[in-house]
């Protein structure tokens, strides 16, 4: 899947609707022109789908994203042909929300903007302290 040139920098966003959750930070995307995209959260990883935090993670991003429409920002092509960009609903960040619950772990490489950086950052260590999801039973 290659990005289409009508993606391309879509720093304003396209909206559409999530098909099918794939893992906590991977889910199928139509912006309704009938064409798919595989959309990855932007500055996340979630466990492997294959753990049970894994599927932990992929039900909590089924419940924000599923049935709702979302935008996507900030778009720019992995390389696994995925595409990488800034997931939000009614302007809540997803990704911001997956580091809250303790269910996926901040990768801000990717991210430009310092503020989001740190509020990753902030929101991943609120979620250890608290020993949420995948903290439960790793030493802080």
């Amino acid at each position: 899947m290659i990005l289409p040139s009508a993606l391309a920098g879509q720093n304003q966003g396209i909206t559409g609707y999530s098909i099918k959750v794939l893992s906590g930070d991977r889910f199928l995307f139509t912006p309704g022109d009938k064409a798919i995209y595989r959309i990855k959260l932007q500055g996340v990883q979630a466990p492997p789908v294959s753990s049970y935090l894994g599927q932990a993670a992929k039900r909590h991003l089924g419940m924000l994203v599923s049935g709702h429409l979302i935008e996507i920002s900030n778009l720019h092509q992995g390389n696994d042909n995925t595409i990488t960009g800034k997931v939000t609903y009614g302007g809540s960040d997803i990704s911001l929300r997956m580091l809250k619950a303790g269910l996926a772990v901040e990768t801000t490489a990717e991210i430009r903007s310092p503020s989001e950086v740190q509020q990753y950052k902030n929101a991943q260590k609120q979620a250890r302290d608290r020993q949420l999801g995948i903290w439960k039973e790793r030493i802080r």
